[in-house]
Parts: structure tokens; sequence; C-alpha cells
């Protein structure tokens, strides 16, 4: 978390329009990180992101992974691209984007 901590502006926003209780817009440097904390324990840590692509160039970059958990009875397995923005060298937006909404928020509901 420290070194997201040092890559991330201030004033960050990470969005995700799925996920039941990560869904939203979380701003603010103390509250993104929480984001990673919270996804943690909804999967009981089980929670990992296979790296497929990254394409990036000065001010953007698009990383596409398989994100994958289990949790009691439900199980993940769902295509997802992150979209980053950065300003002055470090992260200040973060989009999330999910192929397949509804197994997305069956899992994390």
């Amino acid at each position: 978390m420290d070194g997201l901590r040092r890559d991330f502006d201030p004033d960050i926003v990470c969005t995700t329009r799925a996920g039941g209780g990560t869904a939203g817009d979380h701003r603010g440097i103390d509250v993104c990180p929480g984001l990673f904390g919270k996804v943690g324990e909804i999967s009981a840590g089980t929670f990992t992101a296979e790296l497929r692509d990254v394409l990036a160039n000065d001010h953007h970059a698009v990383a596409h992974h398989t994100g994958r958990a289990h949790s009691d009875e439900r199980t993940l397995n769902e295509i997802n691209v992150l979209v980053i923005h950065t300003e002055h060298g470090r992260v200040s937006e973060v989009w999330e984007h999910h192929h397949d909404l509804y197994a997305v928020d069956a899992f994390w509901g």
C-alpha cells in the first residue's frame, strides 16, 4: 500500500460501476487504497488479477486482465480493463470496466 500511496496523486479518483460494495467513485489518497483492501476482505484474500496486456503513452495506460476470486459458494472469473490517467508522474484517475457486470455484481454484491 505504501507503493500505491507514493504513486497516487493525493486527489486520485478510482471509479467502478459494478461490484455492489465496491461500486462508486472513490476519492482521495486515503480512500482509493482502501478499496483494494475491501476487495481482499470480500474475497477472503482469494482475488487475483492475471495481466493480459498493457497499452500506454505519456498520460494514459490501459491494463487488460482477468480477475478471479472465490468466496463461500461464489466464484468470479471475469475480464476487466483498467484505464489509468496520470498527471505530473502520478496516477490521478482510474476507471474500471467489466466485461460481465452481472457476474461482478453477483460476486461482490
